[in-house]
């Protein structure tokens, strides 16, 4: 029989083979502490792995650039980061940018809307008690030009001419006080009107700059937008990665 079919597999023989040169060689020396024990050795079926080790540097097939966002202050500090080569999740957060100025604009917009709001409700109010207090002039001035209109319609012959000149001026007079009170309030009207226009345009501006601050916080935190590996970028000037406060 050949040396395969005597120790199972060519592993095995090989094992074998080697243990056994090691043995003659030792074998040769008369002290017996230098024997190997034959009984202690043990040969096993297996199969060769061949391991190979690799350098150099990974470039993915497919990847997914994530940029930070535009804001009105253009530079922005890196609060925090995850770790260079992470294995992150879709929806996992990766990167916080620094939002202290967008959170202290975002509180003083909060005030103004608050401000100009109580702002807007005073300016209604009172252009609506002016309105109403016009409103009731106008009321009285058609009362007293109906009077003066009916003292007038009295024939000249009837009473004395100066009387009569006196009631033809009270006339024009009531006349001439009811069309001032509808212009007061013609006026008043569009007056109010254009002030409130102003005060609505304020605070439509002040809620507009809140959605700008909270919509710029949370563009702040960027987050993994499916499953991977996150590779930190270079900041190529100084030759090394991102860091936390980097701006």
């Amino acid at each position: 029989m050949g040396s395969t079919s005597r120790f199972g597999s060519p592993l095995a023989a090989v094992s074998l083979l080697v243990c056994l040169a090691c043995s003659g060689v030792r074998g040769d020396r008369p002290d017996d502490t230098a024997k190997l024990r034959f009984e202690e050795l043990r040969v096993r079926r297996g199969t060769f792995r061949e391991s190979v080790f690799l350098t150099g540097i990974l470039e993915a097939t497919q990847s997914v650039r994530i940029t930070p966002p535009r804001t009105p202050t253009w530079q922005v500090q890196i609060r925090w980061m995850e770790a260079d080569g992470a294995i992150v999740k879709a929806g996992q957060k990766i990167l916080e940018l620094d939002n202290s100025a967008f959170a202290t604009d975002l509180e003083g917009n909060r005030f103004a809307v608050r401000h100009e709001a109580m702002e807007l409700q005073e300016q209604q109010a009172q252009a609506d008690a002016r309105n109403s207090e016009i409103a009731f002039t106008i009321v009285e001035r058609k009362i007293e030009l109906q009077k003066a209109q009916i003292e007038a319609d009295v024939p000249k012959d009837l009473i004395p001419l100066r009387e009569y000149q006196e009631k033809q001026l009270a006339l024009a007079r009531a006349r001439t006080a009811e069309a001032k009170a509808n212009e007061e309030q013609a006026t008043h009207i569009r007056t109010s009107e254009q002030e409130l226009a102003v005060g609505d345009i304020n605070l439509k501006k002040s809620r507009y700059d809140i959605r700008i601050a909270e919509k710029a916080i949370s563009e702040l935190v960027l987050v993994a937008p499916r499953d991977g590996v996150l590779i930190i970028g270079d900041v190529r000037r100084e030759n090394r990665k991102l860091q936390v406060d980097d701006i």
